[in-house]
């Protein structure tokens, strides 16, 4: 039995996650923190802790966390969102019970954008790391027929915030770098402009950005489990769209590719993933795989493939309990989720 703590739950996840991984680990309550979470507590009989503290003040926070774990007999901790997974690993021995990640240095292997390309090395695109706006004036002028991704990475989250894909002739973008909204299109000038406008002021003193090649091809989001570096279990999702302004999916489907297994886990031993993870691939121009991005934790769109029969939450539960891991699950088949508010699966 577990007494579980979900933290950082900052976008709506629905029923399915908190019921699944309730079944999974014979849960006997589940507290919430976070926002848009008061909505789970009738449906779920979940536990919400209005007003949390964030975890940008490192004491009050893990005070504030463990007054919870005493108070509920907290057995395990879960971070939903990049900043609670990089905060509670890295302070996991602060607290009386285990927490749901990876280690902190796997966690920051994998978040910190310039560090997870240099590890996975020809599994990654051509990147450039940017520090001034002059640095990445020259680069855009030395290649003026490329197109080029940007975004920052570090301090600044957010689902796909500050994302932008650069070309000589981009469309205009009245929302400026970092927003999450708009047209992910901008021309060189624009975005040199706008690095210019912000770079080093108060907002954005130590703005980091990541360049990379421009893919082209299909993109494909991966939920997997791990232990130890080793895959244990994968489903492949091919986007079909994106929901607007983000880069979250709006409608996926379940499909099954050798090759991708392959490149999933060659990134699992490189990265040595642990647990749940979400990987995020491309194609590039010659129809090669290369990664956007890895998510060491739960990904809000996990239900896709624990709909399908996926048992990553019971897969996980075995991890951490050191049991013999299990790959149980229904016939594998074809399944399509469309996010609306809720999930619609057919």
């Amino acid at each position: 039995m577990y007494n579980i703590l979900f933290t950082g739950v900052y976008q709506v996840f629905d029923d399915y996650i908190f019921s699944y991984f309730s079944k999974a680990f014979n849960a006997s309550s589940i507290i919430c923190t976070g926002s848009n979470v008061e909505d789970f507590q009738l449906k779920n009989h979940v536990h919400v802790i209005p007003n949390a503290p964030l975890n940008k003040n490192k004491n009050e926070y893990i005070l504030f966390l463990n007054e919870l774990i005493e108070k509920h007999n907290i057995d395990l901790i879960v971070p939903m969102v990049d900043s609670e997974v990089l905060f509670l690993s890295k302070n996991r021995n602060q607290f009386k019970c285990e927490v749901f990640s990876a280690d902190f240095q796997i966690v920051d292997d994998c978040l910190d954008k310039v560090k997870c390309h240099e590890i996975l090395g020809d599994l990654s695109p051509e990147y450039y790391k940017i520090s001034d706006p002059e640095t990445l004036k020259n680069i855009l002028n030395n290649h003026p027929d490329k197109k080029f991704v940007i975004r920052p990475y570090g301090n600044i989250t957010g689902s796909g915030k500050g994302m932008r894909i650069l070309s000589k002739n981009g469309a205009s973008n009245i929302n400026k770098i970092l927003s999450s909204s708009g047209t992910r299109e901008m021309s060189f000038n624009e975005y040199v402009e706008n690095y210019e406008a912000i770079y080093n002021t108060k907002e954005c003193p130590n703005l980091k950005l990541i360049l990379t090649d421009y893919l082209p091809g299909q993109e494909y989001s991966c939920y997997l489990t791990s232990s130890n570096g080793k895959l244990i279990d994968l489903c492949i999702n091919k986007k079909l769209e994106l929901e607007s302004g983000t880069t979250n999916t709006a409608r996926a489907e379940v499909i099954f590719n050798s090759k991708i297994e392959e490149v999933i886990s060659r990134i699992s031993e490189k990265l040595n993933l642990h647990y749940i993870s979400n990987i995020q691939l491309k194609e590039d121009e010659n129809g090669d795989f290369k990664l956007v991005e890895v998510n060491p934790r739960i990904a809000g769109s996990i239900m896709l493939p624990i709909k399908a029969g996926y048992g990553f939450f019971k897969q996980s539960y075995d991890i951490l309990n050191g049991k013999d891991i299990a790959k149980e699950r229904e016939i594998k088949k074809t399944l399509r989720m469309i996010r609306i508010y809720n999930e619609v699966f057919k």
